[in-house]
Protein backbone atom coordinates (compact mmCIF):
# COMPACT_ATOMS: atom_id res chain seq x y z
CA UNK A 1 0.00 0.00 0.00
CA UNK A 2 1.23 3.43 -0.85
CA UNK A 3 2.26 5.62 2.06
CA UNK A 4 0.20 8.60 3.20
CA UNK A 5 2.13 11.44 1.64
CA UNK A 6 1.84 15.08 2.65
CA UNK A 7 0.35 15.75 -0.79
CA UNK A 8 -2.42 13.19 -0.25
CA UNK A 9 -3.11 14.40 3.28
CA UNK A 10 -3.51 17.95 2.03
CA UNK A 11 -5.70 16.77 -0.85
CA UNK A 12 -8.03 14.72 1.34
CA UNK A 13 -8.10 17.33 4.08
CA UNK A 14 -8.35 20.40 1.88
CA UNK A 15 -12.03 20.88 2.61
CA UNK A 16 -11.24 21.26 6.27
CA UNK A 17 -8.93 24.22 5.85
CA UNK A 18 -11.79 26.53 5.03
CA UNK A 19 -14.48 24.75 7.03
CA UNK A 20 -13.88 26.68 10.20
CA UNK A 21 -14.19 30.08 8.54
CA UNK A 22 -17.44 29.21 6.73
CA UNK A 23 -20.94 28.66 8.16
CA UNK A 24 -21.28 25.18 9.65
CA UNK A 25 -22.90 22.80 7.21
CA UNK A 26 -23.41 19.16 8.12
CA UNK A 27 -25.12 17.94 5.00
CA UNK A 28 -22.75 16.69 2.32
CA UNK A 29 -23.40 17.54 -1.30
CA UNK A 30 -23.95 14.61 -3.69
CA UNK A 31 -20.73 12.84 -4.51
CA UNK A 32 -19.56 13.76 -7.97
CA UNK A 33 -17.95 10.32 -8.33
CA UNK A 34 -21.25 8.53 -7.72
CA UNK A 35 -19.89 6.93 -4.58
CA UNK A 36 -22.27 5.49 -2.02
CA UNK A 37 -22.70 5.67 1.69
CA UNK A 38 -21.88 2.29 3.26
CA UNK A 39 -22.91 0.25 6.30
CA UNK A 40 -20.67 -2.70 7.15
CA UNK A 41 -22.27 -5.48 9.21
CA UNK A 42 -19.56 -7.76 10.62
CA UNK A 43 -20.61 -11.17 11.95
CA UNK A 44 -17.77 -12.27 14.21
CA UNK A 45 -16.75 -15.88 14.55
CA UNK A 46 -17.18 -17.37 11.09
CA UNK A 47 -20.55 -18.17 9.56
CA UNK A 48 -21.60 -21.26 7.62
CA UNK A 49 -22.27 -20.17 3.99
CA UNK A 50 -24.20 -23.40 3.27
CA UNK A 51 -27.01 -22.23 5.54
CA UNK A 52 -27.98 -19.29 3.30
CA UNK A 53 -25.57 -18.26 0.56
CA UNK A 54 -24.12 -21.46 -0.94
CA UNK A 55 -26.51 -24.32 -1.74
CA UNK A 56 -24.49 -27.55 -1.63
CA UNK A 57 -27.17 -30.23 -1.61
CA UNK A 58 -25.42 -32.31 -4.30
CA UNK A 59 -22.00 -32.17 -2.64
CA UNK A 60 -21.37 -35.26 -0.53
CA UNK A 61 -18.46 -33.54 1.22
CA UNK A 62 -20.82 -30.93 2.72
CA UNK A 63 -23.06 -31.57 5.72
CA UNK A 64 -26.32 -29.86 4.83
CA UNK A 65 -29.75 -29.84 6.47
CA UNK A 66 -32.13 -32.52 5.25
CA UNK A 67 -35.16 -30.22 5.42
CA UNK A 68 -33.52 -27.24 3.70
CA UNK A 69 -34.56 -26.31 0.16
CA UNK A 70 -33.34 -24.18 -2.72
CA UNK A 71 -35.18 -20.95 -3.51
CA UNK A 72 -34.63 -18.77 -6.56
CA UNK A 73 -35.43 -15.08 -6.58
CA UNK A 74 -34.69 -14.13 -10.17
CA UNK A 75 -31.17 -15.38 -10.84
CA UNK A 76 -30.25 -15.28 -7.17
CA UNK A 77 -30.38 -18.61 -5.35
CA UNK A 78 -30.35 -19.08 -1.60
CA UNK A 79 -30.94 -21.81 0.96
CA UNK A 80 -34.37 -21.76 2.57
CA UNK A 81 -35.43 -23.37 5.87
CA UNK A 82 -38.61 -23.25 7.93
CA UNK A 83 -36.62 -21.99 10.91
CA UNK A 84 -35.30 -19.02 8.91
CA UNK A 85 -38.33 -17.23 7.44
CA UNK A 86 -36.58 -13.86 7.65
CA UNK A 87 -34.05 -15.03 5.06
CA UNK A 88 -36.81 -15.77 2.56
CA UNK A 89 -38.57 -12.50 3.36
CA UNK A 90 -35.41 -10.45 2.85
CA UNK A 91 -34.59 -11.94 -0.54
CA UNK A 92 -38.22 -11.75 -1.66
CA UNK A 93 -38.04 -7.99 -1.14
CA UNK A 94 -34.41 -7.22 -1.94
CA UNK A 95 -32.95 -9.89 -4.25
CA UNK A 96 -33.09 -7.47 -7.16
CA UNK A 97 -30.70 -5.11 -5.36
CA UNK A 98 -28.51 -7.85 -3.84
CA UNK A 99 -25.38 -9.72 -4.87
CA UNK A 100 -23.95 -12.80 -3.17
CA UNK A 101 -20.21 -13.38 -3.37
CA UNK A 102 -19.24 -17.01 -2.71
CA UNK A 103 -15.85 -18.65 -2.23
CA UNK A 104 -13.98 -15.61 -0.89
CA UNK A 105 -10.46 -16.75 0.01
CA UNK A 106 -9.37 -15.70 3.50
CA UNK A 107 -5.95 -17.39 3.86
CA UNK A 108 -5.96 -18.03 7.61
CA UNK A 109 -8.04 -19.79 10.24
CA UNK A 110 -7.21 -17.47 13.16
CA UNK A 111 -9.93 -14.97 14.07
CA UNK A 112 -7.70 -11.86 14.41
CA UNK A 113 -5.82 -12.52 11.17
CA UNK A 114 -8.97 -13.38 9.23
CA UNK A 115 -10.76 -10.25 10.46
CA UNK A 116 -7.85 -8.06 9.44
CA UNK A 117 -7.57 -9.84 6.08
CA UNK A 118 -11.22 -9.51 5.11
CA UNK A 119 -11.26 -5.85 6.17
CA UNK A 120 -7.87 -4.71 4.80
CA UNK A 121 -6.62 -7.39 2.38
CA UNK A 122 -3.48 -7.89 4.48
CA UNK A 123 -2.29 -9.07 7.89
CA UNK A 124 -0.08 -5.99 8.22
CA UNK A 125 -0.78 -4.04 11.38
CA UNK A 126 -0.39 -0.78 9.42
CA UNK A 127 -3.08 -1.47 6.84
CA UNK A 128 -6.18 0.73 6.68
CA UNK A 129 -9.61 -0.89 6.52
CA UNK A 130 -11.99 -0.49 3.59
CA UNK A 131 -14.38 1.78 5.57
CA UNK A 132 -11.55 4.01 6.75
CA UNK A 133 -10.33 4.34 3.16
CA UNK A 134 -13.85 5.22 1.99
CA UNK A 135 -14.18 7.82 4.68
CA UNK A 136 -10.78 9.32 4.01
CA UNK A 137 -11.47 9.54 0.28
CA UNK A 138 -14.44 11.81 1.02
CA UNK A 139 -13.20 13.62 4.11
CA UNK A 140 -13.64 16.95 2.32
CA UNK A 141 -17.37 16.22 2.05
CA UNK A 142 -18.09 14.48 5.35
CA UNK A 143 -17.06 15.92 8.70
CA UNK A 144 -17.37 12.53 10.48
CA UNK A 145 -16.33 10.30 7.56
CA UNK A 146 -16.28 6.87 9.23
CA UNK A 147 -18.02 5.98 12.48
CA UNK A 148 -17.25 2.67 14.23
CA UNK A 149 -20.20 1.75 16.41
CA UNK A 150 -18.75 -1.68 17.16
CA UNK A 151 -16.26 -4.05 15.56
CA UNK A 152 -12.96 -3.67 13.73
CA UNK A 153 -11.70 -0.19 13.02
CA UNK A 154 -8.38 -0.50 11.21
CA UNK A 155 -7.24 3.06 10.67
CA UNK A 156 -3.77 2.64 9.19
CA UNK A 157 -2.48 6.10 8.37
CA UNK A 158 -5.93 7.63 7.81
CA UNK A 159 -7.00 7.63 11.44
CA UNK A 160 -8.19 11.21 11.21
CA UNK A 161 -11.19 10.00 9.23
CA UNK A 162 -12.34 7.50 11.88
CA UNK A 163 -14.39 8.02 15.05
CA UNK A 164 -15.20 5.19 17.49
CA UNK A 165 -18.36 5.42 19.59
CA UNK A 166 -16.92 3.37 22.46
CA UNK A 167 -18.35 0.27 24.11
CA UNK A 168 -19.40 2.17 27.25
CA UNK A 169 -20.72 5.36 25.67
CA UNK A 170 -17.40 7.20 25.90
CA UNK A 171 -18.12 9.31 22.83
CA UNK A 172 -21.53 10.35 24.15
CA UNK A 173 -19.89 11.28 27.44
CA UNK A 174 -17.34 13.44 25.67
CA UNK A 175 -19.96 15.17 23.53
CA UNK A 176 -22.25 16.00 26.44
CA UNK A 177 -19.48 16.64 28.95
CA UNK A 178 -20.63 13.86 31.30
CA UNK A 179 -17.30 12.06 31.01
CA UNK A 180 -15.64 14.77 33.06
CA UNK A 181 -17.69 13.63 36.06
CA UNK A 182 -15.52 10.51 36.18
CA UNK A 183 -12.45 12.58 37.00
CA UNK A 184 -10.83 12.08 40.42
CA UNK A 185 -10.61 15.85 40.76
CA UNK A 186 -13.59 18.18 40.38
CA UNK A 187 -13.40 20.08 37.10
CA UNK A 188 -15.72 22.85 35.95
CA UNK A 189 -16.61 23.08 32.25
CA UNK A 190 -16.09 26.45 30.53
CA UNK A 191 -19.08 28.50 29.52
CA UNK A 192 -20.35 28.22 25.94
CA UNK A 193 -18.94 31.65 25.08
CA UNK A 194 -15.54 30.76 26.56
CA UNK A 195 -15.54 27.45 24.72
CA UNK A 196 -16.34 29.19 21.43
CA UNK A 197 -13.53 31.69 21.99
CA UNK A 198 -11.04 28.90 22.72
CA UNK A 199 -12.13 26.99 19.60
CA UNK A 200 -11.74 30.11 17.45
CA UNK A 201 -8.29 30.87 18.85
CA UNK A 202 -7.15 27.29 18.34
CA UNK A 203 -8.50 27.22 14.78
CA UNK A 204 -6.67 30.45 13.94
CA UNK A 205 -3.41 29.12 15.35
CA UNK A 206 -3.73 25.79 13.54
CA UNK A 207 -4.51 27.49 10.23
CA UNK A 208 -1.41 29.67 10.62
CA UNK A 209 0.80 26.66 11.39
CA UNK A 210 -0.64 24.70 8.48
CA UNK A 211 -0.12 27.57 6.02
CA UNK A 212 3.45 28.32 7.03
CA UNK A 213 4.52 24.78 7.95
CA UNK A 214 6.40 26.39 10.83
CA UNK A 215 8.96 24.05 12.36
CA UNK A 216 7.70 21.22 10.13
CA UNK A 217 4.38 21.05 12.01
CA UNK A 218 2.12 21.64 9.01
CA UNK A 219 0.88 18.05 8.66
CA UNK A 220 0.23 17.73 12.39
CA UNK A 221 -1.58 21.04 12.38
CA UNK A 222 -3.84 19.84 9.59
CA UNK A 223 -4.59 16.65 11.53
CA UNK A 224 -5.39 18.70 14.62
CA UNK A 225 -7.62 21.00 12.58
CA UNK A 226 -9.52 17.99 11.28
CA UNK A 227 -10.02 16.75 14.84
CA UNK A 228 -11.27 20.19 15.91
CA UNK A 229 -13.74 20.28 13.04
CA UNK A 230 -14.98 16.79 13.96
CA UNK A 231 -15.44 17.90 17.55
CA UNK A 232 -17.54 20.81 16.33
CA UNK A 233 -19.69 18.50 14.21
CA UNK A 234 -20.23 16.17 17.16
CA UNK A 235 -21.30 19.04 19.38
CA UNK A 236 -23.75 20.29 16.77
CA UNK A 237 -25.32 16.84 16.52
CA UNK A 238 -25.68 16.17 20.23
CA UNK A 239 -29.32 17.19 20.15
CA UNK A 240 -30.03 14.84 17.21
CA UNK A 241 -28.06 11.69 18.00
CA UNK A 242 -27.22 9.81 21.15
CA UNK A 243 -23.75 8.42 20.41
CA UNK A 244 -24.12 5.17 22.31
CA UNK A 245 -25.40 1.69 21.56
CA UNK A 246 -25.61 -1.78 23.08
CA UNK A 247 -24.20 -5.00 21.63
CA UNK A 248 -27.58 -5.66 19.99
CA UNK A 249 -27.25 -5.34 16.20
CA UNK A 250 -30.70 -3.78 15.96
CA UNK A 251 -29.69 -0.83 18.17
CA UNK A 252 -26.36 -0.47 16.38
CA UNK A 253 -28.14 -0.29 13.02
CA UNK A 254 -30.49 2.39 14.34
CA UNK A 255 -27.48 4.50 15.27
CA UNK A 256 -25.92 3.80 11.86
CA UNK A 257 -29.01 5.10 10.04
CA UNK A 258 -29.16 8.15 12.30
CA UNK A 259 -25.50 8.95 11.62
CA UNK A 260 -25.89 8.62 7.84
CA UNK A 261 -29.08 10.70 7.86
CA UNK A 262 -27.25 13.77 9.16
CA UNK A 263 -25.07 13.98 6.05
CA UNK A 264 -22.01 14.20 8.30
CA UNK A 265 -21.08 10.50 7.99
CA UNK A 266 -20.32 8.39 4.96
CA UNK A 267 -19.54 4.96 6.39
CA UNK A 268 -20.53 3.06 9.56
CA UNK A 269 -19.30 -0.23 11.02
CA UNK A 270 -21.50 -2.39 13.27
CA UNK A 271 -20.83 -5.92 14.48
CA UNK A 272 -22.14 -8.89 16.38
CA UNK A 273 -20.75 -9.86 19.74
CA UNK A 274 -17.16 -11.08 19.42
CA UNK A 275 -17.05 -14.68 18.10
CA UNK A 276 -20.81 -15.12 18.46
CA UNK A 277 -20.80 -17.18 15.24
CA UNK A 278 -17.95 -19.50 16.29
CA UNK A 279 -20.01 -22.71 16.29
CA UNK A 280 -17.57 -25.51 17.13
CA UNK A 281 -20.53 -27.09 18.95
CA UNK A 282 -24.09 -27.59 17.66
CA UNK A 283 -23.44 -25.77 14.39
CA UNK A 284 -26.80 -26.35 12.71
CA UNK A 285 -29.20 -25.02 15.34
CA UNK A 286 -26.96 -22.15 16.42
CA UNK A 287 -26.17 -20.94 12.90
CA UNK A 288 -29.82 -21.21 11.93
CA UNK A 289 -30.88 -19.02 14.86
CA UNK A 290 -28.11 -16.50 14.15
CA UNK A 291 -29.05 -16.18 10.49
CA UNK A 292 -32.72 -15.76 11.38
CA UNK A 293 -31.86 -12.93 13.78
CA UNK A 294 -29.44 -11.33 11.32
CA UNK A 295 -31.85 -11.27 8.38
CA UNK A 296 -34.67 -10.01 10.57
CA UNK A 297 -32.42 -7.09 11.48
CA UNK A 298 -31.37 -6.59 7.85
CA UNK A 299 -35.01 -6.40 6.81
CA UNK A 300 -35.56 -3.81 9.53
CA UNK A 301 -32.50 -1.90 8.33
CA UNK A 302 -33.75 -1.73 4.76
CA UNK A 303 -37.15 -0.52 6.00
CA UNK A 304 -35.44 2.25 8.00
CA UNK A 305 -33.25 3.26 5.05
CA UNK A 306 -36.32 3.41 2.79
CA UNK A 307 -38.19 5.56 5.32
CA UNK A 308 -35.33 8.03 5.91
CA UNK A 309 -34.66 11.00 3.64
CA UNK A 310 -31.35 10.84 1.84
CA UNK A 311 -28.82 13.63 1.58
CA UNK A 312 -28.37 13.39 -2.19
CA UNK A 313 -31.17 11.01 -3.23
CA UNK A 314 -34.80 10.63 -2.19
CA UNK A 315 -34.08 8.09 0.56
CA UNK A 316 -31.05 6.61 2.26
CA UNK A 317 -31.85 3.28 0.60
CA UNK A 318 -31.20 4.98 -2.76
CA UNK A 319 -27.67 6.00 -1.72
CA UNK A 320 -26.49 3.35 0.76
CA UNK A 321 -24.66 0.08 0.19
CA UNK A 322 -25.00 -2.56 2.93
CA UNK A 323 -22.04 -4.96 3.18
CA UNK A 324 -22.74 -8.08 5.28
CA UNK A 325 -19.77 -10.34 5.98
CA UNK A 326 -17.96 -12.67 8.34
CA UNK A 327 -14.23 -13.11 8.71
CA UNK A 328 -14.21 -16.80 7.72
CA UNK A 329 -16.40 -19.74 6.81
CA UNK A 330 -16.88 -23.14 8.42
CA UNK A 331 -15.69 -26.59 7.43
CA UNK A 332 -17.93 -28.52 5.05
CA UNK A 333 -18.28 -31.47 7.44
CA UNK A 334 -19.29 -31.66 11.09
CA UNK A 335 -16.77 -32.40 13.80
CA UNK A 336 -17.37 -34.99 16.55
CA UNK A 337 -19.41 -32.44 18.58
CA UNK A 338 -21.87 -31.61 15.84
CA UNK A 339 -20.09 -28.35 15.21
CA UNK A 340 -18.06 -27.06 12.31
CA UNK A 341 -14.55 -25.69 12.60
CA UNK A 342 -12.73 -22.78 10.93
CA UNK A 343 -12.49 -22.71 7.13
CA UNK A 344 -10.54 -20.25 4.93
CA UNK A 345 -13.35 -19.67 2.40
CA UNK A 346 -16.37 -17.50 3.10
CA UNK A 347 -19.22 -15.58 1.50
CA UNK A 348 -20.52 -12.02 1.63
CA UNK A 349 -23.77 -10.25 0.83
CA UNK A 350 -23.95 -6.83 -0.82
CA UNK A 351 -27.24 -4.95 -1.03
CA UNK A 352 -27.81 -1.52 -2.49
CA UNK A 353 -27.59 0.73 -5.57
CA UNK A 354 -25.04 0.36 -8.39
CA UNK A 355 -25.01 -3.43 -8.07
CA UNK A 356 -25.74 -5.88 -10.89
CA UNK A 357 -28.37 -7.23 -8.53
CA UNK A 358 -30.14 -10.56 -8.40
CA UNK A 359 -26.98 -12.56 -9.01
CA UNK A 360 -24.54 -14.92 -7.29
CA UNK A 361 -20.86 -14.67 -8.21
CA UNK A 362 -18.28 -17.28 -7.28
CA UNK A 363 -18.78 -20.74 -5.93
CA UNK A 364 -17.29 -23.74 -4.18
CA UNK A 365 -15.59 -26.82 -5.61
CA UNK A 366 -16.32 -30.44 -4.67
CA UNK A 367 -13.80 -30.04 -1.85
CA UNK A 368 -15.49 -26.78 -0.82
CA UNK A 369 -12.63 -24.59 -1.95
CA UNK A 370 -13.48 -21.31 -3.66
CA UNK A 371 -13.54 -21.43 -7.45
CA UNK A 372 -11.62 -19.02 -9.67
CA UNK A 373 -13.39 -16.30 -11.64
CA UNK A 374 -13.11 -14.06 -14.63
CA UNK A 375 -13.56 -10.71 -12.89
CA UNK A 376 -15.04 -9.01 -15.96
CA UNK A 377 -17.72 -11.62 -16.71
CA UNK A 378 -18.16 -13.04 -13.21
CA UNK A 379 -18.08 -16.57 -14.64
CA UNK A 380 -16.07 -19.41 -13.16
CA UNK A 381 -12.77 -19.75 -15.00
CA UNK A 382 -9.94 -22.13 -14.00
CA UNK A 383 -7.52 -19.66 -15.60
CA UNK A 384 -9.07 -16.75 -13.73
CA UNK A 385 -8.21 -15.37 -10.30
CA UNK A 386 -9.21 -16.13 -6.74
CA UNK A 387 -11.93 -13.96 -5.28
CA UNK A 388 -9.68 -13.09 -2.36
CA UNK A 389 -9.90 -10.43 0.32
CA UNK A 390 -8.18 -7.80 -1.82
CA UNK A 391 -10.54 -8.35 -4.76
CA UNK A 392 -13.47 -8.19 -2.35
CA UNK A 393 -12.12 -4.93 -0.93
CA UNK A 394 -11.49 -3.46 -4.36
CA UNK A 395 -15.09 -4.23 -5.31
CA UNK A 396 -16.61 -2.36 -2.37
CA UNK A 397 -14.13 0.51 -2.78
CA UNK A 398 -15.21 0.91 -6.40
CA UNK A 399 -18.86 0.92 -5.35
CA UNK A 400 -18.00 3.65 -2.86
CA UNK A 401 -16.42 5.73 -5.60
CA UNK A 402 -12.80 5.52 -4.39
CA UNK A 403 -10.71 6.36 -7.44
CA UNK A 404 -7.20 5.52 -6.23
CA UNK A 405 -7.77 1.84 -5.47
CA UNK A 406 -4.31 0.90 -6.69
CA UNK A 407 -2.87 2.79 -3.72
CA UNK A 408 -4.64 0.41 -1.35
CA UNK A 409 -4.99 -2.95 -3.11
CA UNK A 410 -2.08 -3.62 -5.43
CA UNK A 411 -2.97 -5.79 -8.45
CA UNK A 412 -6.63 -5.91 -7.41
CA UNK A 413 -9.31 -4.44 -9.65
CA UNK A 414 -12.41 -5.85 -8.01
CA UNK A 415 -15.27 -7.90 -9.46
CA UNK A 416 -16.40 -5.69 -12.34
CA UNK A 417 -19.29 -8.04 -13.15
CA UNK A 418 -20.96 -7.21 -9.83
CA UNK A 419 -21.08 -3.47 -10.56
CA UNK A 420 -23.91 -2.18 -12.75
CA UNK A 421 -22.31 1.09 -13.88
Amino acid sequence: MAGWSRRRLITHGSGLLGALSLPRRLRASPLEDGGLKVIFVMNHGGWDPTRVFAPAFDNRAVATEEDATLVEAGSLQHVSHADRPSVDAFFADHAHRSVILNGILVPSVAHPDCTRLIMTGSTSSSGAGWPAIMGSAASDRYRLPHVVVSGPGYTGDVGGAVIRVGSSGQLEGLVRGDLIDQSDLPVALPSLSAEAAMDAALAERLAALSASDAHGLGVRAEQAERALDQAGALKELKGEIEWRSSEAIEEQLELAVAALSTGATRCVMVSSELNAWDTHLDNDDRQSALFEELFGNLQGLMDKLAATAGTSEATLMDETLVVVLSEMGRTPAHNSSGGKDHWPYSSALLCGPRLAGGQVFGGFSDLFYGTRLDLETGLEDPDGVDLDCSQFGATVLRLAGVDDIEDWTADSTGLSAAIAD
